[in-house]
């Protein structure tokens, strides 16, 4: 078979797995391969595979379509923009289906004249000695950020999640990249700042400021209350895929009151502990915006428990004291007895909405473990039990900081 009696859609099927650098390689070997440069739908579908284009004016060629695009967003956006695209397409539908508030709260893309003016700023402020992530410029053109509330009493709960922890809440948002270049600007003239970009900003603490953001090499991380950076995530790409994994395996989970909870469920350092019908879980997560990684170090770690009754029974009982033992890395051991739990006397019975409260602990190491137990008392008759809590783990590099 001659080469030139192949119809075009094969010789597109056969060089559809090459790149762009890849099909013009290939049309300099001979005449015969001469054209596959100027093949039409070779091109289609390198813009679709690659750039996720599948539309064009009638006028322009896919060729050019696919230059235009790389001109615009660069070599470096070859390997991963189809990828960024699958992880937004992914969040979107997770979104819409579950939490349709922060869906509506995403801005609108990046166009072409805002991505080059902000692939220029970016240049200034690596001069300044801070890297932009191209990954995360990318981002910005399938969603440029989170709205802003103008509302400070009703603000949409961020799609990174958060956590409220007696008078500290954490709610974090994606952060657009006007908030980032200013953010950014800021820190740039502050001396003996890290030079951290940001990718996540939270709306109700100036604690958290940037809970999420970037070091020099790109890698994902949060920053403790003494300035000491720790890695999420080696990319921003590997970062949002983690979180969308997460939430599509409904280990993050979303509720319209809470948002999204960063108290992973399950939880591979938790408990899960039934005592005479009452349910106890306890999930931990260590929060750094409150944490010292240098000497004198100091760690806080936030513990959610939540109280069920799983009897297909008529008993009601009384939470009436808690008995908490926690131990430290070094074996350090301190008891922890009261009434109630957060000035409260929940009252558990079958059918009731699960009770739930969140506490925290400090600790002196990066590790540590709590067990205890609730007594509670029988309405109909008086009589008390403990309901156990097994060992639960605090530690620094629990995957789900």
């Amino acid at each position: 078979m001659q080469f030139a009696s192949i119809s075009d859609d094969i010789i597109a099927e056969i060089f559809g797995f090459l790149s762009a650098p890849e099909v013009f390689s290939a049309s300099q070997t001979c005449k015969s391969l001469a054209d596959l440069k100027n093949n039409n739908l070779i091109w289609q579908n390198l813009c679709a595979n690659v750039w996720l284009i599948k539309e064009k004016h009638e006028e322009e060629s896919w060729l050019a379509v696919y230059h235009r695009t790389f001109e615009l967003y660069g070599a470096s956006a070859v390997p991963v923009y189809a990828r960024l695209g699958r992880v937004w397409r992914g969040m979107e539908q997770w979104l819409s289906d579950h939490a349709p508030d922060i869906y509506q709260s995403l801005e609108r893309p990046m166009s072409a004249l805002e991505f080059a003016q902000a692939k220029a700023r970016a240049r200034t402020l690596e001069e300044k000695g801070y890297p932009v992530p191209p990954e995360f410029l990318l981002s910005c053109t399938f969603h440029n950020g989170q709205k802003r509330p103008t509302d400070r009493d009703n603000i949409t709960p961020g799609l990174f999640g958060g956590a409220s922890i007696y008078d500290l809440d954490l709610n974090y948002h994606l952060a657009g990249w006007s908030t980032c270049d200013f953010l950014a600007s800021a820190l740039a003239i502050e001396p003996n700042v890290m030079k951290l970009f940001p990718c996540a900003v939270s709306m109700s603490t100036m604690n958290s400021l940037m809970p999420f953001c970037f070091d020099e090499e790109g890698s994902v991380g949060r920053v403790s209350a003494d300035g000491v950076f720790r890695e999420c995530a080696p990319s921003f790409i590997e970062f949002m895929e983690t979180h969308l994994t997460l939430l599509e395996g409904n280990i993050l989970h979303y509720s319209p009151r809470t948002g999204i909870s960063r108290f992973p469920d399950p939880d591979p350092l938790g408990c899960d502990t039934v005592t005479q019908g009452v349910r106890i879980r306890v999930s931990s997560i260590l929060v750094p915006e409150q944490c010292s990684f240098e000497d004198p170090e100091s760690y806080l770690f936030a513990y959610r428990v939540r109280i069920s009754y799983v009897k297909n029974d008529d008993m009601k009982c009384t939470l009436t004291t808690r008995h908490w033992v926690i131990t430290d890395a070094e074996g350090h051991t301190e008891e922890v007895k009261g009434p109630g739990v957060v000035g409260v006397y929940p009252t558990v019975y079958q059918g009731m909405d699960e009770f739930e409260y969140v506490s925290c602990c400090p600790l002196s190491t990066q590790t540590g473990e709590m067990r205890g137990s609730f007594q509670f008392e029988v309405e109909s008759t008086g009589e008390t039990f403990d309901a156990v809590i097994n060992t639960f783990r605090f530690d620094v590099d629990n995957s789900f900081i």
